[in-house]
């Protein structure tokens, strides 16, 4: 069984979020979180007219509510058996609803 790996930045902004994001968007399809669509759009239109796969969705990784809805909209793009991996730490435990396969993982960042 394949998976599809995916990355999840949160806090996409113009620094070092999207700089991060570019670098897995090299490899990777991404999800680009921020409470503002101004914040991730122009990155999202930049992966994607470059030939990487890039989805922008508003999110506050503060409100369990917002970090639901995005997970939903994140399973609804790409699927439940999906490898992802992700920061800042605790958006990661709701992750761990995508990640329900054995080949689902996650990597968790500190600040």
């Amino acid at each position: 069984m394949s998976s599809n790996l995916i990355a999840i930045i949160a806090g996409v902004g113009a620094g070092t979020g999207a700089s991060v994001a570019r670098k897995f968007a090299a490899a990777y399809p991404v999800v680009l979180l921020a409470r503002n669509p101004d914040s991730f759009e122009g990155l999202a239109q930049e992966i994607n007219s470059s030939g990487g796969k890039a989805l922008g969705i508003s999110t506050d990784i503060s409100d369990s509510t917002s970090v639901k809805k995005a997970v939903e909209a994140i399973k609804k793009e790409f699927g439940s058996e999906v490898g992802a991996a992700v920061g800042p730490n605790h958006v990661s435990h709701h992750i761990h609803q995508i990640n329900n396969s054995h080949t689902g993982g996650n990597l968790q960042c500190q600040r």
